[in-house]
């Protein structure tokens, strides 16, 4: 009995292990699609944020490659002595044809002796010339021009304003370039605040045909069509794009927000890290984190092999985020940073693990049901086959079990079962017969014998006596049977006989 208290049924053998290997298949399957999906997250945002950076490099080195090149035009044109640099009249209309073909914010030239040239938008949106004479070094003049760049016939024409101004010299446009030598792009800087956003300034320095300085070229840049341009590549994802110098000052941005805050008249260059918007002070600081400083990230800074960075802090919502220093060889240096949410695409990942939990819940419901119906089909004519030899053990036989089952194994057992149980009976039958006819025998036997023959219980009562008895005494078997027969023996005869029987076993 404790065998079969600790035994398993057979249809736990049978759907459990079934069961199991259909959970843990669909479980492989589910956490293999899971991974997967966030390889197809990631490589999906590392080509979108790649194809991104590619764009904003082409668009900067476009936009701001015009402006170093238009000033290397002019230098070449200076030695070539195509124009005059003295001749304001001539360079006037020059600067504007080309701030109007580049759209330059303004073409400067500050040359020798203090004379200065300044052409582009001015205040409400109006182009004008300003212009400071060698001779009156204070005294800037502004002259308003037509849409051909003319201000008037054969001169400037009549002035429209007049102002006292500082030595045009003095910009650090101006000194950085005689400096350096060469080209080059100044610092941010913002001169008034009600009309001249945050720009900077190309640079390079004039020399004529022998070598000998005569000035600056500058070309002032804004920063607002770089944060335009940023603002029209996501219109269709979320995120955001900005750029940094490597100081930490927000160039440019895809946030509605103005990049340049105007402090006390004037507009500052901010820092990022002291940017209300959150996604830009937040992805810097971890940048910074991550690097100890800005000048220590390099291009495609992340540490995998696609530049891809995760980043993530308290209160802030994962992002993916890639940097991308955009350097030239004019001195810029900057870093080109693209943040996208990981919720952005945490929904197709989400979406692909509720359809393969509703799989995988269907699975292990139909393997479960399949399991069942399997063990079940398999253990039925199991039991049938115990349920008839438990009967045939008992001597009860039985109908046939069926033969019509669909395990070729058990088929074949049932049908060796009923050919061994057809067997059986007829043995039982035939020994049943002959035993009856023995039994037929052995009565006729006895009530053919002339002697007293009789079957007593211990204490000498009658169960049976042959015919010779009854006839001795005459009484009828009936009637005879339930008496002692020491009642009915002389009494020496009973004493013999009692003493005979002592000595038997009581078995």
């Amino acid at each position: 009995m404790r065998l079969l208290r600790k035994s398993i049924p057979l249809g736990w053998i049978l759907t459990i292990p079934f069961v199991l290997q259909c959970v843990g298949v669909a479980g492989l399957v589910g956490f293999f699609s899971y991974r997967s999906g966030q390889e197809s997250i990631n490589h999906v945002a590392n080509h979108l944020i790649t194809e991104v950076n590619q764009r904003i490099d082409q668009h900067l080195d476009s936009y701001l490659g015009n402006a170093q090149a238009v000033n290397q035009i002019n230098g070449a044109a200076v030695e070539e002595k195509i124009f005059d640099l003295n001749n304001f009249d001539q360079l006037g209309p020059y600067f504007d044809r080309q701030g109007r073909i580049f759209e330059f914010k303004q073409i400067n030239f500050a040359g020798v002796g203090g004379r200065f040239i300044g052409v582009g938008v001015g205040p409400n949106q109006t182009r004008a010339i300003r212009t400071i004479s060698p001779t009156d070094p204070p005294t800037l003049t502004t002259y308003a021009i037509d849409s051909q760049g003319k201000s008037g016939s054969g001169s400037l024409g009549n002035p429209v304003k007049t102002i006292t101004s500082s030595y045009p010299n003095q910009p650090a446009w101006y000194k950085n370039a005689i400096k350096a030598g060469k080209p080059i792009w100044s610092d941010l800087a913002g001169r008034n605040a009600q009309w001249n956003p945050m720009s900077f300034m190309a640079s390079a320095p004039v020399y004529d045909a022998q070598n000998r300085f005569q000035g600056v070229f500058g070309i002032e840049v804004e920063l607002a069509p770089i944060s335009d341009f940023l603002r029209s590549l996501l219109t269709q994802e979320p995120g955001s794009i900005f750029i940094l110098d490597r100081s930490g000052l927000l160039i440019a941005s895809s946030e509605n927000e103005s990049v340049a805050p105007i402090l006390p008249g004037i507009p500052q260059p901010p820092l990022a890290i002291d940017r209300q918007n959150s996604t830009i002070n937040q992805v810097t600081q971890l940048l910074i984190q991550k690097y100890g400083s800005l000048t220590e990230i390099a291009s495609g800074s992340a540490k995998n092999s696609d530049g891809l960075e995760r980043l993530t802090a308290p209160n802030f919502p994962p992002v993916f985020a890639k940097v991308n220093a955009y350097q030239d060889q004019y001195g810029l240096d900057w870093l080109v940073i693209t943040v996208i949410p990981e919720s952005h695409y945490l929904v197709a990942i989400q979406n692909n693990v509720k359809h393969t939990i509703l799989i995988y819940g269907l699975t292990l419901i139909i393997s479960t049901f399949l399991g069942i119906f399997i063990a079940r089909r398999i253990i039925k004519p199991i039991q049938q086959l115990s349920q008839a030899s438990d009967a045939l053990a008992q001597g009860d036989w039985q109908e046939s079990l069926p033969e019509n089952n669909a395990i070729t194994e058990l088929n074949n057992l049932a049908i060796s079962f009923n050919h061994m149980g057809s067997k059986l009976d007829q043995t039982r039958k035939q020994l049943e017969d002959a035993l009856q006819e023995s039994r037929q025998i052995y009565r006729e036997m006895l009530q053919s014998q002339t002697d007293f023959i009789l079957k007593l219980k211990p204490d000498t009562t009658i169960i049976f006596a042959n015919e010779s008895y009854c006839q001795a005494l005459g009484l009828t078997l009936d009637e005879i049977l339930g008496k002692k027969w020491i009642d009915t023996c002389s009494a020496n005869n009973a004493q013999f006989t009692l003493s005979q029987l002592a000595r038997l076993t009581p078995d």
